[in-house]
């Protein structure tokens, strides 16, 4: 079977997570890579011996099937939406975008193009996350009551990476950062955000004007559940910890301090206990994989466009209410944005990615 073809613009830290995959699989190819950084990505194209085109080049080429967009967050929607409208299949970084307006606008011109527009979001290709994925599809501990969470780093990127610090690049601090994967997992696996009750930022530590380093909030589920994050670029345990806690039984996934362990259990018995700490770090490589699989049978690759907005949407709801008090994060607007892309593009909602770890 032919490989999917594969562009990548802005060859930085992150672009080169996905160029490395791409390079990996046995199902993919890496066609061209762009950057304004000439020196970077000259050197890794002749490091790879990779083709160097321009944006303009790029969008114009028909002998490739999807571009991947890693560069900083201020320049996602003019470069998805050009890609879009020359017909081409795009994987966009997370944040999708750093306001509501632009990623609603990507969506629809996803939706009027009847291209693909996919999010990355490689922890829930942690192994430990895919192992609470399995135990939620079988209805493991039931009805879902409440998530509570928290993720992180020391925020060192901040000092070699500056566009980090600008709030017009980067659109928030660490909740749009990092805590958009706690939203976007809360999504996946508890259910639908519909209110924020509460959204505490605090600078606590770094220099950097109208960004937060710490960011808490409490939202309410569409079960009528609850979800608890924590968000820092102060956090020296990084990266991620999370708990579900459902009416029979509950998961705790923990991936601090580079480990990879889940416990889960039931009320009154025993917790299991599996230590995905030694298997190699793949989520990346199972990312890219669980794409090419729904892309080759003609569903649409999650996280989607719709995932990408309503996780924008939230955090800078989120923002909202840390100033005014609690806020909607959902409305009929966005059920009529759902049911339309939905008429236009099949998602797999069940099965997906079986990784044996």
């Amino acid at each position: 079977m032919d490989k999917i073809r594969f562009a990548v613009i802005g060859v930085g830290g992150f672009g080169q997570k996905r160029i490395k995959s791409i390079m990996k699989s046995s199902m993919a190819k890496l066609s061209y890579i762009t950057d304004i950084n000439a020196k970077l990505v000259e050197d890794l194209s002749k490091k790879l011996s990779i083709n160097v085109v321009s944006l303009d080049e790029l969008s114009s080429k028909k002998d490739y099937d999807v571009t991947i967009v890693a560069t900083p967050n201020l320049f996602h929607e003019e470069l998805v939406i050009k890609l879009l409208k020359s017909g081409k299949d795009v994987w966009c970084e997370k944040p999708m975008a750093i306001n509501i307006e632009s990623a609603r606008r990507m969506v629809l011109e996803s939706i009027k193009n009847r291209r693909i527009l996919k999010v990355g979001s490689n922890p829930r290709y942690f192994p430990n996350t895919l192992k609470a994925s399995d135990l939620i599809k079988r209805k493991y501990i039931g009805k879902i009551m409440f998530f509570r969470g928290w993720i992180g780093n020391e925020g060192l990127h901040l000092l070699n990476k500056d566009w980090y610090t600008k709030k017009e690049m980067i659109g928030g601090g660490t909740l749009i950062d990092n805590g958009v994967h706690l939203i976007d997992l809360i999504r996946y696996l508890a259910g639908e955000i519909v209110e924020c009750f509460s959204c505490k930022l605090a600078l606590l530590k770094h220099n950097i004007r109208e960004l937060e380093d710490n960011a808490m909030a409490i939202y309410e589920l569409s079960n009528g559940g609850l979800a608890l994050i924590h968000s820092s670029w102060t956090e020296k345990t990084g990266y991620m910890y999370f708990e579900l806690h459902g009416e029979e039984g509950f998961i705790h996934v923990d991936s601090r301090w580079n480990k990879a362990i889940i416990r889960y259990g039931k009320s009154g018995e025993k917790p299991s206990y599996e230590d995905y700490t030694k298997c190699p770090k793949m989520s990346y490589d199972f990312e890219l994989e669980d794409f090419i699989k729904d892309y080759r049978d003609g569903f649409h690759p999650k996280p989607t466009s719709y995932d990408g907005y309503r996780a924008v949407k939230i955090v800078m709801q989120s923002y909202v209410a840390a100033q005014k008090g609690s806020t909607p994060t959902f409305n009929s607007s966005d059920l009529k944005l759902k049911e339309d892309f939905l008429k236009h593009f099949k998602v797999r909602t069940n099965g997906g990615l079986t990784v044996e770890v």
